[in-house]
């Protein structure tokens, strides 16, 4: 099926049938929480999204850099504490630059890597993929993956010269990608990025 993807101004009405708008200079009401990742070794956790999981009433954090770039998901309770043991996730062996997670229910996350250039100018194969992940009570696999920088660079939807997701969210069945873009040497804007019906992505998994 085919992917439909349009960059949305700052203000917009979003998706089939949803009378809800957004508009991003609203303020969000948001909660401080100091995250305790004293129980392991920092030098190889750099979090990069957290989710909550209202079954089992604790967050999962995300990071874009682990030891030897093994997809690991961290447990952290309502305190902000983050667990020592981290969780493996079956099926997925590497993963690069893990910018963004977002939640389908509890028992489904889709999660993102960067899509950018490392410090090399490189952009690997484990930095390209969107993955959807499955829970299992605390056990969690790769159900799907897919190539999205290969879809976004071959839409003609969209013209951004480099591409470096930030972040994501689901808004009924689209998701909208927030992508930060380089307007001079030393300042970059964001765009959004809204992706129809995110199962068409996975119509075909790799």
């Amino acid at each position: 099926e085919k992917v439909f993807l349009k960059v949305l101004p700052k203000k917009t009405k979003l998706g089939r049938g949803l009378t809800q708008s957004i508009n991003f200079n609203d303020e969000i009401e948001t909660k401080k929480m100091n995250i305790d990742f004293s129980s392991i070794d920092e030098k190889f956790i750099e979090p990069s999204g957290v989710i909550y999981i209202e079954e089992l009433d604790q967050y999962i954090v995300i990071s874009d850099d682990t030891k030897k770039n093994k997809a690991k998901i961290y447990f952290m309770n309502k305190s902000g504490d983050v667990s020592k043991q981290s969780i493996i996730i079956e099926g997925l062996k590497k993963v690069q630059d893990l910018e963004s997670i977002t939640k389908i229910d509890d028992n489904n996350f889709l999660l993102l890597s960067s899509l950018s250039k490392n410090k090399k100018g490189d952009i690997g194969k484990h930095r390209k993929n969107i993955y959807w992940i499955k829970r299992e009570g605390r056990k969690f696999i790769l159900h799907s993956k897919r190539n999205l920088y290969k879809i976004l660079k071959e839409s003609d939807d969209i013209n951004f010269k480099d591409i470096n997701i930030e972040g994501m969210s689901l808004m009924g069945e689209d998701l909208l990608l927030g992508i930060k873009s380089l307007k001079s040497r030393d300042e970059f804007i964001a765009n959004f990025l809204l992706v129809s019906n995110y199962k068409n992505l996975f119509s075909q998994s790799e």
